[in-house]
């Protein structure tokens, strides 16, 4: 996979990130009250999918598609970045994983990624690996509020946009 390189991008600005104020902000429990206009991602990609290509190699009729959300509070951007470095080493060896992407807005203080998985199974696998069971114990710690959900998604759906990917966090309740 050739994109991981974002998920250290994204790492490195979290330092600098700063959430919407209370002022035109963003509420604890509002996951989509800040307007992210400077959002910025790569595009979908990974050992199953190329941008330029779509998808690659044997090909199912669907997939697993997943987003995650989450608000960074301020002054943990070193932790996330420690966290979200371990998550990205997991993800380069990851069997099922077909696609993923990271995104961010510096003005609102948010991270994001989108993924296609070739199963559940595969997910679950991931999910229940070392690195993202210890980033889902500091979520709270790293984080304001986030959200994640996933879904299944046809062949011909894929990349996803990020805007269905908002949408889907919008249909979610806040984890905490």
């Amino acid at each position: 996979m050739y994109r991981f390189t974002t998920l250290f991008m994204i790492s490195a600005l979290s330092t600098s990130l700063v959430a919407c104020t209370d002022d035109g902000g963003q509420a604890k429990n509002d996951l989509q009250s800040c307007v992210e206009d400077d959002f910025q991602a790569e595009p979908l990609a990974g050992a199953g999918y190329n941008p330029e290509q779509g998808l690659v190699g044997p090909q199912q009729d669907t997939y697993i598609a997943s987003t995650t959300f989450l608000i960074l509070k301020p002054d943990q951007g070193a932790r996330f970045q420690e966290l979200a470095g371990a998550i990205g080493v997991d993800l380069q060896t990851r069997e099922g994983l077909i696609a993923v992407a990271f995104g961010q807005s510096e003005k609102c203080g948010t991270v994001r990624t989108m993924a296609v998985w070739a199963s559940e199974q595969a997910m679950g696998d991931f999910v229940l690996g070392d690195a993202h069971l210890a980033a889902m114990g500091e979520a709270s710690v790293v984080g304001e509020n986030g959200a994640v959900t996933h879904w299944e998604v046809a062949a011909d759906e894929i990349p996803m946009s990020w805007d269905l990917a908002r949408s889907k966090i919008a249909e979610v309740e806040a984890l905490y």
